[in-house]
Order: structure tokens, then sequence, then C-alpha cells
């Protein structure tokens, strides 16, 4: 099966982006680590020539709807922080008072407590926040319906 060389091109009147969106199951605490998730797709990216009018570029996607953004530079690469205008922000993120503006400065990751989340090792119930940041180490979610918190046993009789 053939795969495209890029993911998406995005034509500005002073720059071109060449890029690809990923997936991921964790946030990526450290820039470096796309090259070892992404590997092939950074080498394939590099290819093509960095001129002032060119940008090359890696979003990620975590299962909680976190992007993240990477330019992929000859010999190195940089995370894209953004704050994103309230106008522009869904209406359920206004009206829940989620401030998507804040984002984790990039020397936070999950073994340092976040200044307005849970502390590493908390309890934190399933849907109070996004996701965990880091793969969730130490962080647990509370069982579902039906589920029971001692090992080896399967859901609750009904």
């Amino acid at each position: 099966r053939a795969r495209a060389a890029l993911g998406f091109v995005i034509l500005r009147r002073d720059l071109t982006t060449f890029g690809r969106i990923k997936r991921i199951r964790a946030h990526v605490c450290e820039p470096d680590e796309i090259l070892i998730l992404f590997r092939t797709d950074v080498i394939q990216l590099r290819m093509l020539p960095k001129t002032p009018v060119i940008s090359r570029e890696i979003w990620t996607l975590s299962p909680w709807n976190a992007w993240q953004f990477f330019v992929i530079e000859d010999d190195q690469i940089t995370e894209i922080r953004y704050e994103v205008p309230p106008e522009l922000l869904p209406a359920e993120t206004i009206s829940t008072g989620i401030s998507a503006q804040q984002p984790l400065p990039a020397t936070r990751c999950a073994t340092e407590p976040s200044p307005t989340g849970p502390e590493p090792g908390a309890e934190v119930t399933v849907g109070s926040i996004p996701g965990p940041v880091g793969g969730g180490a130490g962080i647990t979610s509370s069982p579902m319906v039906g589920e029971s918190r001692d090992e080896g046993q399967g859901p609750k009789p009904a």
C-alpha cells in the first residue's frame, strides 16, 4: 500500500508548511521524543529543503484530544506553543471554565505536580480531567459501573 510522502501542506503568502499528523498515546515531554517515536517521518521531512519560506512540522494528537506541534529543523526539534483566542474556543469550553489559553510549560511533565491539576498518585475520577499527561504514571481511574477494584474479580453481578 502506497503512503503519501507528506500528510498536509499549508500554503500562505509568506510560508509553506509541510507536515504530518500523528496519533500518540501519551503527552510528549521532550521534543527529542518525536525523533524516537516517528523517526521515519522526521527523516522524510528533513529531506525537504529548509528555507526561510518552508516549515517542516509534525502535529500530534493524544487520546484526550490534546494537540502538540513540533518544528523539524536540520539539527533539532522544537515544540511550538500556542494560545487560542477566546473567540475561537468552543462554547462548551468557555462555559466549563477550562482554559485552553494556558498550555503546560515545556519544562513540565507528568513527574511534576501541575499547579492546577491533581498530585501524582492521586485518584482521579474518569471524565474529571481531559486525560493523564505522560501516559498516566501514578494516576488511577475510578472503576466503571459494574466493575470492582479487587484484583482478579470481574464485573459485579447485576
